[in-house]
């Protein structure tokens, strides 16, 4: 009603500005002055009547501004403007000595009311028409028809035409404001279910951005949690080759002893050898006293090789001492290890289950390897032992042999000191024999349990490596996933954008 007010209150100023000017063309100039001789309109009204004729259409317009200020889409601006337009017409008439010619304004004017689509304005403006037909007729004809002398017959053709252009144009209207109402209906009851979509659409929007934020934070969440763990993954790798290298170097020193153990039972086989040789060239001294010196220089050599073969022996012993420390050592580390990576498996949850029970029998091993170096270090303490004595008994030998370099004449005397000497160091070789085959064992257990340990972690490494490949494969896939929330995203921006326009558009 704003927009229709408005149009037509500048239509309305442009037709008083008409009449104006009709009035000024009338007045003022001897426009159509021979025609209207001719056709006999002599007949003026008075200045001071067309004056305000020409005024009054004026003073409705001016009214209609001051309440189209006030309230742009009142009724009563349209029906003002309604008076402006058909007095506006009067006016031309009136003031265009009644020519026929100005009279279609008032089919002009009915054509511009008709734009309200009111069919009251329309009755408004006809009816003001019919009264100023037939007052002016019999009241005033100068103001109507320009001349007394105009029939009143042709006058009622002029009524008769009004009054078919009012209904014409009050039938248009109806079968308008019909068919408007009926799609007026229509159209609210498609803004009403587009209205209805609108609010549906923006419920699904706001639940696909819901879980779109959901999803991101999940991709968010995700992908760190699975850089953390490859971070935690990494050290354990690096110690799992730690473990391996020093497996396989401790598997290596395990060779170099058992290649120790080899030499020392071939000398000690050599020792036995002369033990028995000087057993019985002791039951058979007496017989053998000139040769005595000879005899006690290669036993003198002999005893020194014993003494180098002891002092060998006991340097390769502090060889083991030292490795068995390494392999403790090594232990200690694994089961650390397996203790680190329990805890990060149990912070993984159920994706590191499988990596905890891999973690826990690296741990069993760890204690089973230092169990046996525990046991190494037993066996390696009593062999040590053992040593000392042989070399404190090698170091007496050794000095009663010096003696009987000296003392000759009392070799018969201390003979059977010297057998009984030599006994004991047959059997002392015998137990260290005895001691190395048991040494030998335990080193070949825990040269396999040190292999068993060295293929366990080469599994582990493994294990880590096939979990860091899927920690990787993983990340990719939540990367791409992350692209397609973001694509979901940009969708459902898109989605809003259009809802909001729809809306607009409803609103406007």
């Amino acid at each position: 009603m704003k927009r229709r007010n408005q149009l037509m209150f500048w239509i309305s100023f442009l037709v008083v500005t008409l009449s104006f000017i009709v009035h000024g063309l009338q007045r003022f100039t001897d426009f159509a002055e021979g025609y209207q001789l001719i056709r006999g309109n002599v007949t003026a009204a008075s200045p001071t009547t067309l004056a305000w004729i020409a005024l009054l259409p004026f003073v409705c317009w001016i009214a209609s501004a001051v309440l189209y200020r006030i309230r742009p889409d009142s009724i009563i601006v349209a029906l003002l403007l309604t008076l402006t337009l058909t007095f506006s017409s009067m006016s031309i008439v009136a003031g265009g000595n009644g020519l026929v010619e100005y009279h279609f304004s008032i089919f002009m004017v009915l054509a511009l009311i008709a734009y309200f689509r009111r069919i009251n304005l329309i009755l408004v403006s006809t009816i003001l028409f019919a009264l100023q037909h037939f007052a002016g007729f019999f009241f005033a004809p100068s103001l109507i028809c320009g001349t007394t002398g105009y029939p009143f017959s042709i006058l009622m053709i002029h009524a008769v035409f009004l009054i078919l252009t009012s209904v014409a144009l009050i039938i248009q209207i109806a079968v308008q404001n019909q068919e408007r109402s009926v799609s007026l209906k229509r159209e609210t009851e498609a803004t009403a279910l587009m209205t209805n979509a609108s609010h549906q659409i923006e419920a699904l929007v706001g639940n696909l951005k819901t879980n779109t934020k959901h999803l991101q934070q999940a991709a968010v969440q995700s992908v760190e949690a699975t850089n953390q763990i490859a971070t935690a993954i990494a050290p354990i790798v690096q110690s799992a080759d730690g473990q391996h290298q020093s497996m396989q170097h401790g598997t290596d020193q395990l060779h170099q002893v058992n290649a120790s153990i080899a030499s020392i039972q071939a000398k000690m086989a050599q020792t036995v050898m002369t033990t028995e040789h000087m057993t019985k060239r002791a039951l058979t001294g007496n017989e053998e006293m000139n040769l005595m010196d000879r005899r006690v220089e290669e036993m003198v050599k002999s005893t020194n090789g014993l003494h180098t073969s002891v002092t060998a022996m006991a340097s390769r012993s502090d060889k083991i001492q030292k490795i068995l420390a390494s392999l403790e050592a090594i232990a200690g580390q694994t089961n650390l290890l397996a203790l680190n990576a329990a805890i990060e498996a149990a912070r993984a949850g159920d994706a590191g289950r499988g990596f905890a029970v891999v973690a826990t029998e690296v741990g069993h091993l760890a204690v089973q390897s230092r169990s046996y170096a525990n046991e190494v270090t037993e066996v390696l303490q009593a062999l040590i032992a053992d040593t000392d004595q042989i070399k404190t008994t090698a170091a007496g030998y050794t000095k009663t042999l010096a003696e009987n370099q000296k003392m000759t004449s009392r070799v018969r005397q201390t003979f059977s000191d010297i057998t009984h000497l030599v006994q004991e160091v047959e059997q002392s070789i015998s137990s260290i024999q005895t001691a190395r085959q048991g040494v030998g064992v335990q080193m070949l257990n825990i040269e396999q349990r040190m292999e068993t340990t060295r293929t366990a972690s080469l599994e582990v490494r493994h294990g880590i490596e096939s979990t860091a490949v899927s920690l990787e494969q993983q990340t990719t896939v939540q990367h791409e996933f992350e692209s397609m929330t973001e694509s979901l995203s940009t969708m459902t921006a898109s989605l809003e954008y259009l809802v909001d326009e729809l809306t607009q558009h409803m609103t406007r």
